[in-house]
């Protein structure tokens, strides 16, 4: 009986959790949706006071929700210690972020988007742009670390430890990649936003804690904004470019992997977290 009662309440507990949790995305999606399109069609300036906004708003509040609600899961913010882990998943997201960028942008090429969409990625290249010391500083922080952490506590720190728990862990994380993509609302970078998405969620079950998808995501976010402030021309340099990353993010990858016992603890059990 009492084994009963524990197994009843321990799935009481879960499914209370996912429904948090999928309240906690909700309410994200729609904050997001909601400022980022009064903010863009007032057309309001300082553009770095939007990130600040809309990623506290929109991710940071509604994640910090779920973990008030679940203190236990906290246990995510965990930190290893292990600096070459982290260094490797950020410059795993770096190589991945550049060959979709490219990806992207040839498909711009071929099918030419819609002038709103254009608007859109004009819009996104003045609030990434730097040109001085100082802003380049306040990009880089904002717009790879900020971000990085703040939509990756929502997605892959509080909704992919939900699920993973009440499904399959590597369908929590496609699921959580597809709604990772749909909220940048740009069907030109949906395909490779979802393949990072997939990354940061491999990333952060794999290792037991949110820290390796934040170094993954800040590092395709910093490479994103270096290629965007580079205006190099993607019909010279984009095929070498994609082969390169391609060939960097596979010798990166295999580095990450290439001994399962390396982080014994993590590979125990990479989905529970408490």
């Amino acid at each position: 009986m009492k084994s009963s009662s524990r197994d009843l309440d321990e799935k009481t507990r879960l499914d209370r959790s996912m429904g948090v949790a999928c309240t906690a995305l909700a309410l994200g999606i729609l904050l997001n949706t909601a400022i980022g399109m009064v903010w863009f069609s007032q057309g309001w300036r300082p553009l770095l006071v939007y990130l600040l906004l809309v990623e506290t708003v929109s991710f940071l509040l509604p994640a910090w929700v779920y973990f008030w609600r679940f203190p236990h899961d906290r246990s995510v913010f965990v930190w290893h210690g292990d600096y070459g882990k982290i260094l490797l998943c950020f410059l795993c997201g770096a190589a991945v972020d550049v060959a979709v960028s490219i990806l992207s942008a040839w498909m711009e090429m071929w099918i030419p988007p819609p002038e709103k969409v254009l608007e859109g990625h004009l819009y996104m290249a003045e609030l990434l742009s730097a040109d001085t010391p100082l802003r380049w500083t306040a990009v880089l922080l904002l717009g790879a670390f900020f971000v990085g952490f703040c939509e990756e506590t929502l997605f892959r720190g509080a909704a992919l430890t939900s699920f993973a728990r009440r499904m399959n862990p590597s369908h929590a994380n496609g699921l959580m990649a597809a709604l990772f993509a749909i909220i940048h609302m740009d069907p030109w970078t949906i395909p490779g936003i979802f393949l990072l998405g997939l990354l940061f969620g491999k990333v952060r079950l794999r290792f037991r804690t949110l820290w390796t998808a934040v170094a993954a995501h800040a590092g395709a976010n910093a490479a994103g904004i270096i290629l965007m402030n580079s205006n190099l021309d993607m019909l010279v340099w984009g095929g070498p470019l994609f082969v390169s990353s391609g060939l960097v993010f596979a010798c990166l990858w295999k580095r990450l992997f290439q001994d399962e016992n390396r982080w014994e603890a993590e590979t125990d059990s990479p989905v529970d977290l408490g």
